[in-house]
């Protein structure tokens, strides 16, 4: 080979070599971007009774139909958690639209109605209605209709869910 030939494929290699690493680091940012982006959205949030908000069920889980949201409200509540021990029914809803006021849980069987109340609260990065634990003591087994309705300001939205207490 001559010195020009030498020179231009030498020339050709290193291009080739530093279009690989951009290449390569361009991958790595964007794969690490993209990373940070899901996990800022999944991450579990803990409530300050070390509830996660994104457990849906845990250990003895009670069935339960999904959750119909009220449409026509400007509070939209979200149900967490719905879960039983031995001796309670435990339950926990997100709140969106209002960052103080009350949560009502109203819970129906038959002509039995079980009603309970609490307030709005903080969490770190979102609002949700202090969670609800009713003793089973109150509760007939079997399946109960569960409405939560959040109160603020004027405002107002609310959550149906049918649950079974076993």
């Amino acid at each position: 080979m001559n010195k020009k030939t030498q020179k231009k494929t030498i020339t050709i290699m290193t291009l080739v070599v530093i279009l690989i690493i951009l290449s390569v680091a361009t991958f790595l940012v964007v794969k690490k971007y993209s990373q940070k982006n899901t996990t800022s959205n999944t991450d579990q949030k803990q409530l300050p009774d070390g509830t996660s908000i994104q457990n849906k069920s845990s250990s003895n889980n009670s069935s339960a139909s999904p959750a119909q949201p009220s449409q026509s409200s400007s509070i939209s509540l979200s149900i967490t958690q719905v879960s039983q021990t031995d001796t309670l029914l435990n339950i926990r809803a997100l709140v969106n639209g209002a960052s103080n006021g009350k949560c009502v849980l109203t819970l129906t069987k038959d002509s039995i109605t079980v009603t309970k109340t609490g307030t709005i609260a903080q969490g770190p990065s979102y609002y949700y209605c202090n969670g609800f634990s009713i003793a089973k003591t109150e509760l007939k087994k079997g399946q109960w209709q569960m409405n939560i309705k959040a109160e603020s300001n004027g405002k107002e939205g609310n959550v149906n869910q049918t649950i079974t207490v076993e």
